[in-house]
């Protein structure tokens, strides 16, 4: 699944709709209040999903896993 939420924290397009993408690039460029939201947003995501120590405690409980089987 995509972290990425259709107007929370990004734009989701349908796959090779060319006009969906455009029309997402320039309502993004138009529009910054909307760009710093989901850069917040991202961020945010990024800080508790992504960060190092996280990432690590998520790979130990599948190891664990996989040694108890």
């Amino acid at each position: 699944a995509t972290p990425i939420r259709n107007g929370v924290n990004g734009v989701t397009i349908e796959a090779g709709n060319v006009e969906e993408l455009v029309t997402a690039i320039l309502r993004l460029k138009d529009d910054e209040t909307l760009r710093k939201r989901f850069e917040k947003s991202v961020r945010k995501y990024a800080e508790e999903n992504m960060d190092w120590k996280y990432v690590a405690s998520k790979y130990k409980e599948v190891f664990k896993e996989a040694v108890a089987k």
